[in-house]
């Protein structure tokens, strides 16, 4: 039950991350965006956030704002899948969701427990150290620190026994776009 960080060009060898960057900043990031906002308080939080996210599929709290999937993001997000299979040949993809994170956002712990299956989630941070991916293992909280630019980070979500107890916080412009493998 385990992260795996992975290489961006080695996950998605057939795409060209220098113009996706450049969409990022120029078409997603100086626009305000026009976008479903999560901002949604669904109880206190937990004493025990390991145990609570056993019972719990969603997000206690969360910020963030959904990227639609619409005109050039969607031609990425196509492009970015095709890559993709590159890797993955015998296994069919889905975009899971495409997140902006501005300073501040983030999406609180939870689970994923009915969706199973693995996820790689290609991530874009505009400051190195400033996001960050945190988990459970074995009882431990780990972190992921989000370098700046590209990177993917994989894990698996699903049955009681892998279920992975995760959040997403951010310091800095963030964007993640997941995929599920199936």
């Amino acid at each position: 039950m385990s992260v795996e960080k992975l290489n961006p060009q080695e996950i998605f060898p057939d795409f060209d991350f220098d113009v996706f960057e450049k969409f990022i900043k120029e078409d997603i990031l100086s626009k305000e965006p026009k976008t479903k906002l999560a901002e949604e308080d669904r109880g206190s939080k937990s004493a025990n956030i390991y145990e609570d996210c056993k019972s719990h599929n969603l997000a206690v709290n969360a910020k963030f704002t959904s990227i639609r999937q619409r005109g050039n993001m969607a031609i990425h997000i196509n492009n970015l899948k095709s890559s993709l299979m590159e890797c993955y040949k015998d296994c069919g993809n889905e975009v899971r969701n495409c997140i902006m994170y501005r300073k501040d956002d983030y999406m609180g712990w939870h689970t994923n427990k009915y969706q199973f299956g693995q996820r790689i989630y290609l991530i874009w941070a505009e400051e190195d150290k400033k996001s960050s991916f945190d988990y459970y293992e074995k009882g431990e909280k780990k972190s992921i620190l989000a370098p700046k630019g590209f990177s993917v980070n994989s894990f698996y979500c699903g049955d009681f026994e892998r279920m992975l107890t995760h959040q997403v916080t951010s310091d800095c412009n963030r964007i993640s776009i997941g995929f599920r493998l199936r």
